[in-house]
């Protein structure tokens, strides 16, 4: 049998693989997570007009209708404004894991939350991670919070201090001092 931390190890495992799978899936370099991507949903109507302007002569017409599913189009648009802008398709994870314009949609933290917000839910948690309810249950806890380990830790806290320095400030420079008229001060 299973001493209580063991149980509890083994939940804080699963729970932080689950956590990192879920981010990955989110945020990683997919065509769907990229700010760029866009998808564009066809609306299903078809409409065929035919022009009855000049009938000079009868003829025959015969009239071939394609049906198939309307599956989204999934657009990259990075610089669209421009004039040569050619609308790429991007609708392949491979060609988004190359692209140099790839940027994430959404941030690791953000989606790290959503994630623990999730699991707070007792019924997403029995739905999606029947293991981990099932370890909840034997400990008798319905939310555990993952504590991150002393690398998490120190990297989390040098991404905060790296973002929260200040930018240096540009000396003051009297005006018209490195003017080519100007010649430096005689002592």
């Amino acid at each position: 049998m299973k001493t209580q931390s063991e149980i509890e190890k083994r939940l804080q495992k699963l729970r932080k693989r689950y956590r990192q799978k879920y981010v990955q899936e989110r945020v990683g370099r997919r065509h769907r997570n990229c700010l760029h991507n866009y998808e564009h949903a066809p609306r299903g109507e078809f409409k065929y007009s035919r022009s009855h302007d000049v009938e000079l002569a009868p003829r025959r017409q015969t009239t071939l209708l394609v049906i198939q599913p309307d599956l989204p189009v999934r657009i990259c648009t990075y610089g669209s404004t421009g004039k040569d802008w050619n609308g790429d398709v991007c609708d392949a994870d491979e060609k988004a894991s190359g692209c140099p314009w790839f940027k994430a949609s959404r941030l690791e933290e953000e989606v790290g939350a959503e994630f623990d917000s999730l699991m707070s839910d007792v019924e997403f948690v029995f739905d999606n991670y029947r293991d981990v309810a099932t370890l909840q249950w034997v400990l008798d806890v319905r939310v555990i919070t993952v504590r991150p380990s002393l690398v998490e830790r120190f990297l989390a806290l040098f991404k905060t201090r790296s973002k929260e320095l200040p930018a240096p400030k540009d000396p003051e420079v009297p005006e018209g001092i490195w003017d080519a008229d100007n010649q430096d001060p005689r002592p």
